[in-house]
């Protein structure tokens, strides 16, 4: 079950959520609060989606709190979506001051059929969401880099630095990204609270 607060998707029933066995909360910062006391997630520390800069998981007692640090598809070196997520045993709580979250819930939600039977499968899906269009952006860098290695081939060098300077300078960002999100999944996997089933 997928709840909303601050208008986002949909309203909460709060008699619903005493008879689901998990649900996945969607809240922008003014009511994140709110959401989080809802899912019963404590957090040790400031709350601040300013704030987040990288990819990476932290293990609480209570609960594990994470951070998505997503560069845009057309600018690479610029702006990012900027997510934080909670998960206690029970509950997923995802912060995001956009639109992004609640359009890849979206699509969960229309395209898979089991889209949130468990916190795992949503993870999962919600994950794959964000990182499917990256086989699209990394054709694209593919392409561009074809087309750099015919012009020197045929001859035409004039300008190649400056082609293959911000094309490089993104491709290290996205690695940087890359490596942050292995490391992500790497924690997960662990499990180290033991809040996801073993299979």
């Amino acid at each position: 079950m997928i709840f909303a607060l601050g208008g986002i998707l949909e309203s909460i029933d709060k008699a619903q959520l005493t008879e689901e066995r998990s649900a996945v909360f969607l809240a922008d910062s003014p009511h994140m609060r709110e959401a989080m006391e809802l899912a019963g997630i404590v957090y040790e520390g400031e709350i601040s989606l300013s704030d987040v800069g990288f990819c990476k998981l932290e293990a609480q007692q209570e609960c594990l709190a994470g951070s998505f640090c997503i560069p845009q598809f057309l600018d690479v070196l610029g702006r990012r979506y900027r997510i934080l997520f909670f998960i206690n045993r029970k509950h997923i709580v995802i912060i995001d001051d956009a639109d992004f979250s609640a359009r890849l819930i979206l699509r969960i939600r229309r395209r898979m059929v089991r889209q949130g039977q468990t916190r795992e499968n949503f993870l999962y899906n919600f994950i794959t969401q964000f990182m499917n269009r990256d086989l699209e952006m990394l054709g694209q860098y593919e392409r561009r880099i074809m087309e750099l290695e015919e012009e020197v081939t045929g001859g035409r060098t004039q300008g190649f630095q400056s082609k293959i300077v911000p094309i490089r300078r993104e491709l290290l960002t996205l690695r940087g990204y890359y490596d942050e999100m292995m490391d992500l999944g790497k924690q997960l996997e662990e499990n180290e609270n033991g809040f996801f089933s073993k299979k």
